[in-house]
């Protein structure tokens, strides 16, 4: 079975990065569902890509272009 993603807020920080935001809480499911989410970013994104940068509740992916 699938995990659930929970797809979280986004934030364009610059011209190639963006931010996306889960609930601000230091949990393991909220950390699950940010490597879920940073997992299905490289998967989808592979090819504009840049590298992404997960943290307890954000993950931040630069990328060449969308």
């Amino acid at each position: 079975m699938q995990p659930i993603i929970e797809f979280p807020h986004a934030m364009w920080i610059s011209q190639h990065t963006i931010r996306f935001a889960f609930k601000e809480e230091i949990s393991h499911a909220n950390f699950q569902a940010v490597q879920a989410f940073n997992r299905f970013l490289k998967q989808q994104l592979q090819h504009n890509l840049v590298e992404s940068v997960a943290s307890y509740h954000t993950v931040t992916a630069y990328v060449n272009s969308l």
